[in-house]
């Protein structure tokens, strides 16, 4: 992915978000400066880059802010750093198996994430119903 082409990895060497200046300057992230990206599942850091092409929403009469974050990141190759999938569920379109989740809420802070990324899910066990060595129920052909 992007983040091991070494021509890309030299031009952004570390995980960034884009984030909008109204945002920038009420959670006191200055454009180069660290972040903090966090959901309920995760935190990941970022270099912040404050720019224009990020604009707040107007829904129902309410400020709605965005930022940008890139999938092709994480933990290896000439750029490592915090992977964007940290922060979202770990869920697949079972057609294609590609993540099916690209949008979701976060809360944004300047400075640096303590701990692993995933810490808060430390010791978190989901029930699972699949039993081992047999194929999901959206494998199987016969439920196609």
């Amino acid at each position: 992915m992007s983040r091991n082409l070494p021509w890309l990895a030299e031009l952004q060497p570390e995980m960034f978000a884009e984030i909008d200046p109204i945002l920038a300057a009420d959670r006191g992230i200055e454009d180069g400066g660290w972040m903090v990206i966090e959901t309920e599942r995760a935190a990941i850091e970022a270099r912040a880059r404050v720019t224009e092409r990020m604009r707040p929403l107007r829904i129902d009469g309410k400020r709605l802010h965005q930022i940008a974050l890139p999938w092709h990141w994480g933990f290896a190759g000439g750029a490592p750093g915090d992977a964007t999938n940290d922060l979202g569920v770990l869920s697949g379109d079972p057609n294609v198996s590609i993540q099916e989740d690209k949008a979701f809420s976060v809360n944004v802070r300047a400075g640096r994430r303590q701990g692993e990324t995933t810490e808060k899910l430390a010791g978190v066990r989901a029930a699972s119903s699949a039993a081992p060595d047999t194929d999901a129920p959206s494998e199987d052909p016969g439920n196609a």
